[in-house]
């Protein structure tokens, strides 16, 4: 358990908690009670009156964002999702009110059993709180629904006070307050989502959240060897390559996961399409069928990445490839803050593609082409991405067949290559239906060169 003073800013932490839930209407003595659960209140009342200034304008979570270093964000690859997309999200994943049969019931009805596996400050478990309590869902009632789990033991501490708050603010106060602290302790918890159980697992009907981004080629993220074990067990023994860690979150879920049960995790843009996710998706279609995806159009919160959230049903695995071949309704793709349609791609599509690519496609307005039965250059040829090996191999062997200091004249033939020799065509001499290799300059290994070979 996380104590007071374990983190330098567990003061300022403290008094906006305090200031947070007073202001949703707890008195004192009630706080007092629930310190002995939520040990972010312990601090003496009177010494947790003191907000910071500009603390009172943030939600804890925020403030707890922003306590966070530069550091401890890239080697945990954590970025916190703005309230107002989590909250999107939440209401496509849980299904619209109307016009759609297959919404979560709430009211009267079975309210799902939720679970963050990267809840940080609690973003989505809120949204998914509030958005449950405006179909009618008892707010006590909500607070058992929800599971989450963090590495961060005071981003776990944050999260809880977060989701205590709102049901302080939705009406819940005195015992039954902290009856349900309480029994949120249990469920929102420490712990690896790759490595160990996550709570509520195997009845799980909802998974939604923005696990950590840890790309495989450097080394700060890379997988160390118990982490690397986990993923090839994730993947049913396949080798998880350098596919980025947030995508093996997508797995877990879905094992973690009842039939019927609704995820949609925060990838990479990426995720939809690279080589390397490839083994990530191959293993979702086993078990799940991909139904919707957003696809944002301006990056979301820090990380200098593009962002999507595939949102998938997760099936029984001996008749998800049965299902996702057979049902007629194409999958649909969001963009936006505000989640707006951009169109749809057929299943169809998708298979021959053999990626979520089409997805991207869509999004950003590219037509599909139908090539009918014309022969594809990749019977012709092999398309490879690299750098490490191909750059560096090929950097002590490339001249410049163009020996001078003058830029190339655009109107006239490239020069002919020696025996022995092939031109080096760079992306920047690639144009529609023409190459400018020895006409246009081209940079290469720090060079600027006029004809590479």
């Amino acid at each position: 358990m996380t104590t007071t003073g374990a983190h330098p800013a567990w003061g300022r932490l403290a008094a906006r908690a305090v200031a947070e839930l007073r202001a949703a209407g707890v008195d004192d003595p009630t706080l007092a009670v629930l310190a002995i659960h939520l040990p972010l209140l312990a601090e003496p009342v009177e010494e947790a009156t003191d907000v910071a200034e500009g603390d009172g304008e943030r939600s804890l979570g925020e403030l707890h964002e922003d306590l966070l270093d530069d550091d401890h964000r890239r080697r945990n690859g954590v970025h916190y999702t703005p309230a107002s997309v989590a909250s999107a999200l939440v209401a496509r994943v849980l299904g619209p009110t109307e016009g759609r049969d297959d919404a979560i019931a709430t009211g009267d009805g079975m309210v799902p059993l939720v679970c963050d596996p990267s809840c940080g400050g609690g973003v989505f478990l809120v949204a998914v709180a509030e958005h449950l309590a405006t179909r009618g869902a008892d707010p006590a009632r909500v607070l058992a629904s929800l599971h989450g789990l963090d590495l961060d033991p005071v981003a776990v501490e944050v999260a809880r006070v977060e989701v205590v708050a709102w049901a302080a603010g939705s009406g819940l106060h005195g015992d039954a307050l902290v009856e349900a602290a309480r029994g949120l302790v249990e469920r929102v918890v420490v712990g690896d989502a790759l490595l160990g159980p996550w709570p509520g697992e195997g009845h799980l009907q909802l998974v939604v959240g923005n696990p950590p981004f840890a790309g495989q080629l450097d080394r700060v993220t890379a997988r160390d060897e118990a982490t690397a074990a986990a993923a090839r067990a994730l993947l049913g023994g396949a080798a998880p390559g350098y596919a980025d860690t947030a995508g093996l979150f997508l797995v877990k879920a879905a094992l973690a996961s009842a039939p019927g049960a609704r995820i949609s995790l925060i990838q990479p843009l990426s995720f939809l399409a690279s080589r390397d996710a490839g083994v990530v998706r191959h293993r979702l279609d086993e078990m799940a069928v991909l139904v919707e995806v957003w696809v944002a159009e301006e990056r979301v919160f820090g990380a200098a990445v593009d962002v999507c959230a595939p949102m998938l049903r997760v099936v029984d695995p001996f008749a998800a490839a049965e299902i996702s071949s057979q049902e007629p309704a194409p999958v649909v793709v969001r963009v936006g803050d505000e989640l707006r349609v951009a169109g749809s791609v057929s299943r169809s599509r998708l298979a021959r593609a053999g990626s979520w690519a089409p997805v991207v496609a869509s999004a950003t307005g590219v037509p599909a082409v139908d090539l009918d039965d014309r022969e594809l250059l990749g019977t012709r040829a092999r398309a490879t991405a690299g750098f490490r090996d191909e750059f560096y191999a090929l950097v002590p062997f490339v001249r410049d067949l163009l020996d001078s200091v003058d830029p190339p004249d655009p109107a006239a033939p490239p020069p002919e290559l020696p025996p022995g020799h092939a031109a080096l065509v760079t992306a920047g001499l690639v144009e529609p239906a023409r190459v400018l290799w020895g006409r246009h300059l081209t940079r290469f290994a720090g060079r600027r060169l006029r004809a590479p070979a």
